[in-house]
């Protein structure tokens, strides 16, 4: 399947969208947190939209993974400070729903 998703980042009050003009993010999905392979599973082209960031994986790709994954996004501010926004798991099964002849 398509899938896509929306982070918006928010000062550290929680309330005031942060402005992220100048910003550069990066997002990937790896088999293991410790993986000593170089193999990026997935690597995201986030999008960029005043606090919003975008992450889409078309099914083309997605239609050959079934596993459990570990991905994370960051983001590096101009002066090249990076935070990690988010990560954690994903878990990703083979789809049941298909075209019939």
């Amino acid at each position: 399947d398509d899938w896509s998703g929306v982070v918006t980042v928010y000062l550290s009050d929680g309330i005031t969208p942060a402005d992220l003009t100048g910003y550069e993010c990066h997002a990937q999905i790896r088999r293991d947190v410790a993986d000593a392979d170089a193999v990026v599973v997935y690597e995201f082209v986030p999008t960029i939209q005043g606090p919003d960031i975008i992450l889409s994986i078309p099914n083309s790709f997605t239609e050959t993974m079934s596993d459990k994954y570990v991905w994370d996004i960051e983001i590096v501010a101009p002066d090249g400070i990076v935070v990690t926004l988010l990560k954690g798991s994903v878990l990703v099964a083979l789809e049941v729903t298909r075209e019939t002849p």
